[in-house]
C-alpha cells in the first residue's frame, strides 16, 4: 500500500514547481496533481448539489402547500380569503428561506471556477515536465488529447536531454534517498 503522505508531498512538489517548465515529472506526480484537483472540484460539486436539492425541496414543499390550499377554495373565495393570503405569505417566506442556499451554491460555483483557473498553470507545467519525462518537448501539449498519452506512457528510465530520471524522488522513501541519513538501508 502506498503512503498517502507521499501523494501530498508530490502534489505540493508539483505546486511549488508551477513556474518551472524545465526538468522532468514522474507519472505519479502528474496523476497526483490531476487527481487532487479533480477530487476537490468533485467534492465542491457534491456540496453544491446537496444545497441546491435542499433549496428545491423547500420551494417544492411550499408550492405543494400553496396549491393544496388554493385548490380547496372556490374561485370567488380566493380573492378575499385570509387563508389564501396566509398561504401566499408562507409561499413567499419559503422562497426567502431558499435564498441562503442559493447564495451558498453561487459561492461554491465561484470557488470551483477559481480553483480551475488557479490550477491551469500548475497543470501545464506538470504536463510539460511529464512530456519531458517521456522524451518529448512540452509543445506536444498543443496536440488534443495528449494528456491521455502522458498518463499512459512510461517515462524514460535513463537520463535524457531534459534531466535525470525523476522516479527516484517519486517512489522511494526519504530514508532510502539520502545515503548520509542514519536510517540508510544497506545494499540500496
Amino acid at each position: 500500500m502506498r503512503n498517502p503522505n507521499n501523494r501530498s508531498k508530490l502534489v505540493w512538489s508539483a505546486l511549488k514547481k508551477t513556474f518551472h517548465y524545465r526538468g522532468r515529472a514522474c507519472r505519479r506526480e502528474f496523476l497526483s496533481l490531476i487527481f487532487t484537483i479533480n477530487a476537490l472540484i468533485f467534492m465542491l460539486y457534491l456540496i453544491g448539489a446537496a444545497l441546491s436539492m435542499t433549496a428545491d425541496k423547500i420551494s417544492m414543499d411550499a408550492s405543494h402547500e400553496y396549491s393544496r390550499i388554493i385548490e380547496s377554495m372556490s374561485g370567488e373565495d380566493i380573492d378575499n380569503s385570509t387563508e389564501a393570503k396566509r398561504a401566499g405569505k408562507e409561499f413567499m417566506a419559503a422562497f426567502e428561506k431558499r435564498r441562503p442556499f442559493e447564495t451558498a451554491v453561487s459561492y461554491i460555483i465561484l470557488l470551483a471556477i477559481s480553483i480551475y483557473a488557479l490550477s491551469i498553470l500548475p497543470l501545464l507545467s506538470s504536463a510539460a515536465r511529464r512530456a519531458h519525462d517521456v522524451g518529448h518537448s512540452g509543445w506536444l501539449l498543443l496536440i488534443p488529447f495528449m494528456n491521455i498519452f502522458l498518463l499512459l506512457a512510461p517515462g524514460m528510465k535513463e537520463e535524457n536531454r531534459f534531466g535525470p530520471n525523476p522516479r527516484t524522488s517519486c517512489h522511494l522513501p526519504e530514508a532510502i534517498k539520502t545515503p548520509t541519513s542514519k536510517t540508510h538501508i544497506r545494499g540500496l
